[in-house]
């Protein structure tokens, strides 16, 4: 059980490497930059509305700020902005290393399920290999956006199909299973909507009526709590969204 260790860690070296190689954030990535989420971490922090909900990513600016928070233990608003502005890039860092941290989690989360599910250990290591078949996943892996986000995501998402494929434990656990599948979905799409595609997966898992309808109630009372943060941009949210659909 010990080589369900060996992947996440060689996520994690990958990722930290491909970062180290990037250079600073504020030079790397001309698309999705960073900053736009630590700005709305700090937005947070001094509890004013993210001023980014395109996709909305309210998940990123909320554990943005819980580092902000926790690496300025005691400070208030103004103190933290302040050490914030003068040193952005190393607060970047630590919370691209938790957003890192998370995904590893995951993928040991990943691999025990299918390694308690599936009872062998190399179908478990094949679920683990997942982030490492795109170098597009670990070129996204480092950075404070979405996109590292959806990598746990999904993951999670993987974890619970796999736990719902044991031998009669959806039959036992079908309503809970639909409760994980809720929190899971619900969280991939406040972080970008581009997850909202998977919200059939547990659609076709469940196969229950009931279990379906209270899946699909709380993955919208999920997504609901996750974007919460940033209640004062629904609006703004809604109407690109309709931009998007419309267009």
């Amino acid at each position: 059980s010990w080589a369900l260790l060996v992947l996440p860690a060689c996520f994690i070296a990958a990722v930290t490497v491909l970062g180290t190689h990037a250079g600073p954030f504020w030079m790397w990535y001309g698309l999705d930059p960073d900053y736009f989420y630590l700005f709305d971490a700090l937005n947070l922090v001094n509890l004013t509305t993210p001023g980014h909900i395109a996709h909305p990513g309210v998940t990123v600016d909320a554990l943005g700020a819980l580092v902000l928070w926790a690496t300025h233990l005691g400070a208030g608003a103004e103190e933290i902005t302040q050490a914030v502005l003068a040193a952005p890039e190393a607060h970047l860092r630590l919370i691209a290393a938790l957003i890192i941290g998370l995904n590893a989690a995951a993928l040991l989360a990943l691999g025990a399920a299918g390694y308690a599910v599936l009872k062998s250990l190399l179908p478990a290591l094949i679920l683990q290999m997942g982030p490492f078949l795109s170098m597009l996943v670990l070129k996204q892996g480092f950075h404070v956006k979405p996109e590292a986000l959806l990598i746990f995501s999904t993951v999670m998402l993987g974890m619970v199909t796999v736990l719902a494929l044991g031998p009669g434990v959806l039959e036992r656990r079908r309503l809970v299973l639909a409760a994980a599948f809720g929190i899971v979905v619900g969280f991939g799409v406040a972080t970008k909507v581009t997850f909202a595609p998977l919200w059939l997966l547990p659609v076709f898992v469940l196969a229950s009526w009931r279990a379906v309808g209270v899946y699909g109630a709380l993955s919208l009372i999920s997504f609901i709590v996750f974007t919460m943060p940033a209640i004062g941009a629904f609006e703004a949210f809604i109407e690109w969204m309709i931009r998007v659909a419309m267009a």
